[in-house]
């Protein structure tokens, strides 16, 4: 397994916005960029445990509590990064699909 920490973690993702994006869009790249979460509208945020953004959603995570945002947040154990595409058949991608699902029919304005 690759050694995956908060700080490459981190690194990671600041190379990757800084090599797409410029500062006046940054913000819109990744929720970690964010600096004002107030207004948000309900979130959901479904993550692994070994994929490589486990942290930052975990802070994104704590953020929407602070701003008083509705949001279900799940990680799932030993699921990496893109699982739902990667790994259509598996029971987490599964069980990702229907919480999403849950997640829309209960938000979503009809």
């Amino acid at each position: 397994m690759l050694g995956v920490s908060k700080k490459t973690d981190s690194l990671g993702l600041v190379i990757l916005a800084s090599t797409l994006f410029d500062d006046k869009t940054i913000s819109y790249a990744a929720a970690f960029n964010l600096t004002d979460f107030c207004g948000l509208p309900p979130t959901i945020i479904i993550v692994g445990d070994i994929d490589l953004f486990v942290h930052e959603n975990i802070h994104y995570a704590s953020k929407l509590v602070e701003a008083g945002v509705h949001y279900d947040f799940r990680i799932f154990s030993s699921a990496y990064h893109s699982f739902l595409s990667l790994a259509p058949p598996a029971k987490v991608t599964i069980e990702t699909k229907k919480m999403l699902y849950s997640f829309i029919n209960r938000w979503s304005c009809s």
